[in-house]
Parts: structure tokens; sequence; C-alpha cells
């Protein structure tokens, strides 16, 4: 349920007012993540506000620790049908709105992941907000440096600490 992104939602997740935007990344590719609005990293109206950022590469289909997108779904999928069944439906329409069909192949692309990261976005950390820009621009769509992020890299507990005080 606080999986917002599919339905069009500023930030991937919102889990009260706790919000992450997720990002992926190729681990060869220059230190850039790509963010598609002035309201991604925005935190008016959150209480937190964090950015994950995760490196995935290809990896040829041989190698037995790569995955698919389709074995992913489904292991959430599984996971979800353990924890609270009710849950799967939710899960199988944000699927449809994020383009995921169980029906397509998505076998001849596997992914190995790398390393992840997370960063509190605040303060002074690098950003365009809805605040930043002139009336009548919308739809900004930027770049930032991850380089330029590294003072406001936190740990997984920062998360869960956030989660904690909700």
């Amino acid at each position: 349920s606080s999986w917002r992104g599919p339905l069009g939602a500023p930030k991937d997740f919102e889990i009260g007012r706790i919000c992450i935007e997720a990002k992926a990344r190729r681990g060869a590719a220059k230190p850039y993540i790509a963010i598609n609005s002035e309201h991604q990293l925005d935190e008016n109206g959150t209480d937190a506000l964090f950015l994950y950022v995760v490196e995935l590469d290809k990896t040829p289909s041989e190698n037995i620790e790569g995955y698919s997108l389709s074995e992913v779904a489904s292991r959430v999928r599984s996971k979800l049908e353990a924890a609270d069944n009710a849950a799967v439906a939710t899960y199988e329409e944000l699927l449809i709105s994020a383009g995921f069909r169980w029906e397509d192949d998505y076998s001849d692309v596997r992914w190995i992941e790398g390393s992840s990261r997370f960063f509190q976005v605040s303060g002074n950390f690098p950003r365009i907000t809805a605040q930043k820009v002139m009336p009548g621009v919308s739809e900004v769509k930027y770049s930032i440096s991850l380089i330029e992020c590294e003072p406001f890299l936190v740990t997984d507990n920062a998360l869960e600490t956030a989660l904690g005080e909700k």
C-alpha cells in the first residue's frame, strides 16, 4: 500500500508522512541520477524524505546470481501471499499501472544488484523543488550528482528510525 509511484504520486513510496524516492542506475554509468519532476525531491508535506539509489547491471543469462524482472515480481508476490494475502490484489493492480504484465516475457534481460545507498533529502540537498521554479514552469527534468549527495548519506537505520517515529 505504500508503493504510490505507479499511481502518479510524486514519490515512489509513502508510509504515512515518510517518503522514499527510489532510483536505479547502472553501476558503470556516470555518478548521476535522473529526476523526473520538481516534486520528486521536494520534502514539503513530509516528515522525512529519503532517496534510495541502487546499482543494477545487465548480466549474462548463465549468471546464477542474476534475476529477471518476472522473478523479482514473483518473489514479492510470494512474500505478500505469505504475509497478507489481501495485499496481493493491490500489488497486481500496481504492477499493471507500472506497465508490468505477467504474460510478457522479461527473461531475455537478467540483472545483478550492486551497491545501494540511502540519502536523507533535507536542507541544502542538491535539487530543484516546486518553490524554486518560476510560476508556469513544471515537469522539470534534471540530473543530480551523487558525489554532491554524499554529505546526506545515511544508513538504513535512519529510515528505520524515521518509520519507528511515524
